[in-house]
């Protein structure tokens, strides 16, 4: 292969890989519609218990990490550590979030998601969904 040969074959090379990124064929892709948080990701969020009305669910993060794609029904979540997240959407959007210790906030239905604790220590949140 001569050397014009390489330097076109180097500039095609390099133009697939940003087309790719850019395309985001690299990146982690979302559902459409995501299992719930305790189905996609046991690893992360466990379920202590349910009845007909309503589900109790443990999240334990481990620091740097990301779950996977999930959903949640309508919630209320009580923070038991100090929580910083980092939240991903579908459409490529990302969103930052702290929680303190000891907080609770009340959140509709969530739709398709992804997170990852970006904060310095293990998150540990207890979240109640309604069904």
């Amino acid at each position: 292969m001569n050397r014009y040969a390489r330097w076109v074959m180097s500039i095609a090379v390099i133009t697939f890989f940003i087309a790719a990124c850019a395309g985001g064929l690299f990146a982690q892709t979302a559902p459409k519609e995501a299992p719930p948080s305790y189905v996609a990701d046991p690893a992360v969020y466990k379920l202590l218990g349910e009845n007909d009305q309503f589900r109790v669910i443990m999240v334990t993060k481990p620091v740097g990490s990301r779950d996977k794609w999930h959903s949640h029904l309508p919630n209320t979540v009580y923070a038991i550590t100090d929580c910083n997240q980092r939240v991903y959407t579908p459409d490529g959007k990302t969103k930052e979030s702290t929680r303190k210790a000891g907080s609770v906030y009340f959140q509709p239905a969530i739709p398709s998601h992804s997170a990852e604790n970006i904060g310095k220590a293990v998150c540990k949140q207890l979240i109640v969904e309604r069904k």
